[in-house]
């Protein structure tokens, strides 16, 4: 039997609330949410780099520790960037982070 991932289980975790708008995800809040701690420039990535992200989250899905790894403020960073701040990352790209994601247990 899988055992499921209580988010809360980690006093001072940081929980995620989806927004009303996507740049109030980027506005330091007042309470324990998410929020995007360091806007990165994607662009300045290499394509190698940029699979290296996508390959190495993607492995994690699946297993207990994947919603950890989503929350890890870098992660979280990082994906906020890849999918609204880069003009260089293609919709292939892209694609690939919403569904990383959007498969987390």
């Amino acid at each position: 039997m899988d055992e499921e991932f209580d988010l809360n289980q980690n006093e001072g975790q940081r929980e995620f609330i989806f927004p009303i708008k996507r740049e109030q995800m980027t506005f330091e809040p007042t309470d324990n949410r998410m929020y995007v701690n360091d806007l990165l420039n994607i662009d300045e990535a290499t394509n190698d780099e940029r699979y290296n992200f996508i390959n190495n989250l993607s492995s994690a899905i699946g297993r207990k520790e994947s919603i950890e790894k989503v929350l890890d403020q870098d992660n979280y960073d990082m994906m906020y960037s890849f999918i609204f701040h880069s003009s260089k990352c293609n919709a292939s790209e892209k694609a690939s982070v919403l569904d990383i994601i959007t498969r987390c247990k």
